[in-house]
């Protein structure tokens, strides 16, 4: 009886070491596939955000989003449905519209698990772009925008099949301009393109302005 007793403890200890193991490794895949949202465009009064249902998020079709401003004021949003495994969400039609260049704090929850992010929405005022050209250096300008939450602009660049980027700073509510240099004896039409970042985000604030024959 003694040695059944023994037998029957040691099988119970090596099982339930068995369901620490797999329990161990569950979390392990839980916390390497963590759920996370990506946001893909900012607007003056709205966002989009994305996202893939993985982990604990897998058999999630109800989501909740909810929009709030450092202020702690909570922008009303309606339950976000998803029946498939990639999900994109709109606030137009499930939020009230956003406030411009203001900063919001983003959290998605599905089930007992939430992400968190934070976006500052673009400022009401695009880049409105006048170029001028002397022999190959392309100067550009433009009045910054009045509301003071971006300080700096992706300007893109393209004549002919040659396109370059590059980050300009941005002065908010006066006059700006930049200097770019071109290739050299290379007619062309030069498009130029300038959008707004927030918080290193490209935001819908976008100018653009073309210079025929260059």
């Amino acid at each position: 009886n003694a040695n059944v007793l023994v037998n029957s403890v040691t099988l119970s200890l090596v099982m339930l070491g068995w369901i620490l193991l797999l329990l161990y490794f569950q979390s392990v895949v839980y916390s390497s596939h963590s759920v996370s949202m990506e946001v893909d465009t900012i607007g003056t009064n709205y966002i989009t955000l994305s996202w893939t249902k993985v982990s604990t998020w897998i058999n999630v079709n109800n989501f909740t989003v909810s929009i709030t401003r450092e202020d702690g004021y909570r922008n009303p949003c309606n339950s976000f449905i998803c029946n498939t495994p990639y999900c994109e969400f709109s606030s137009r039609g499930h939020c009230r519209a956003l406030s411009s260049c203001t900063t919001y704090n983003i959290n998605v929850t599905g089930g007992s698990e939430s992400t968190t992010t934070h976006v500052t929405t673009a400022p009401n005022q695009k880049p409105d772009l006048h170029l001028s050209v002397n022999k190959s250096m392309l100067s550009i300008k433009w009045k910054g925008p009045f509301e003071n939450c971006s300080h700096t602009a992706l300007l893109t660049t393209t004549l002919n099949s040659d396109t370059q980027h590059s980050d300009v700073t941005v002065h908010p509510g006066v006059d700006n301009m930049v200097q770019h240099q071109l290739p050299p004896c290379t007619p062309g039409d030069v498009h130029v393109t300038m959008a707004y970042l927030t918080d290193g985000r490209v935001t819908e604030s976008q100018g653009t302005a073309t210079l025929t024959n260059y």
